[in-house]
Formats: structure tokens, C-alpha cells, sequence
């Protein structure tokens, strides 16, 4: 192999993985705009399973925003409370052009993606699928009442949130 050749395939080895490394590390387009939202930001649920869940069917964000910025992309979506059932979920509108569809075990929300939809309600972009561990009665109510702590989920530590009424924590408080 002449020098040139050497060198030119050096290089474009070096392309690929520079490339590659790109591809894995950048995050979706689409997850950019949960940045934009706030615990403010308004939603209405479009389904949930099982349908007696607890959650309010429109509101604001609330301290549930605040737990999805925890997202983690490309580990495990760990649940950490007992599995309760097969295959239960909700899907929540945020904006007029987003559904997020997460994946729920009991009151834990553990993964979610979403779809970015058009004008003419095709799918213009959607999301991976991101790993949360944050309690869905935390929609609608003040970060006061999010409590959070890190727990090692699979190889990684990773805030848990959960739903804790600011009164109770005063009360455990004064205990």
C-alpha cells in the first residue's frame, strides 16, 4: 500500500469515528424542546393506563418538569418500586405540536419519548426513548412537593423523584 493510500485511509477511519462519536453523544433535535418548556408549560392527558391513575387530566407541568430535565439517554430505564402491572402508560399534549408517551409503573413514569407533529398532523420528528424515575402525581404541583434522591439504577446514579405534599415534609420535619 503506497503512502498516499496509508494516509487517506487513516483519515477517513478517523472521519468515521469522529462522526460515530457524534452520533452517539448529540441528542435528538426533538428532545430540544422540553428545554423551551417550564413547570408553568400546560398539558392535557390524550390516554392513560390504567385509566383510575391519579392524574389530573389538564394543568401545568409543574414539578413533573422539573424531573423530566433529569432525563437520561442510552441506559437502562430502571423502575424502583414493585412491578405492578404489564404494559401500563400515558400519553400527555404539550404545545399543540407534541405528544409524550411514557412508560409508568404504578406512579413512576420510567421512560418517555415523544412525536413532533405538523400543521396537518403528520410526524415531522420524534425523540429515543429517555430514561426518568419521577412520580406522575408530581403533574400539577409545586416543586415543593417533589422530593428527589440518588440511587444507583443499573451501572449509573440517578435522581429518583417523588411525590411528597410540602406539608408532609414539614410534619416528618418536626418529628
Amino acid at each position: 500500500m503506497k503512502l498516499w493510500q496509508k494516509v487517506l485511509l487513516i483519515a477517513w477511519v478517523i472521519g468515521l469515528l469522529i462522526a460515530g462519536y457524534g452520533i452517539i453523544t448529540s441528542e435528538d433535535k426533538a428532545i430540544y424542546r422540553l428545554k423551551e418548556w417550564t413547570p408553568d408549560t400546560h398539558y392535557r392527558v390524550l390516554e392513560i393506563y390504567p385509566q383510575n391513575a391519579q392524574v389530573p387530566k389538564t394543568g401545568r407541568l409543574g414539578a413533573f418538569y422539573s424531573c423530566l430535565t433529569f432525563y437520561q439517554r442510552g441506559i437502562d430505564r430502571s423502575v424502583t418500586t414493585p412491578i405492578t402491572a404489564i404494559n401500563e402508560s400515558f400519553e400527555i399534549r404539550v404545545d399543540e405540536d407534541i405528544v409524550i408517551d411514557f412508560g409508568v409503573n404504578g406512579v413512576e413514569a420510567y421512560s418517555f419519548d415523544f412525536l413532533i407533529y405538523g400543521k396537518k398532523r403528520e410526524i415531522i420528528s420524534g425523540t429515543d426513548i429517555y430514561a426518568v424515575n419521577c412520580d406522575i402525581r408530581l403533574l400539577d404541583k409545586p416543586d415543593s412537593d417533589m422530593h428527589c434522591e440518588d440511587r444507583l439504577l443499573g451501572n449509573s446514579i440517578r435522581p429518583v423523584c417523588t411525590y411528597r405534599p410540602e406539608q408532609d415534609n414539614n410534619t416528618n420535619n418536626e418529628q
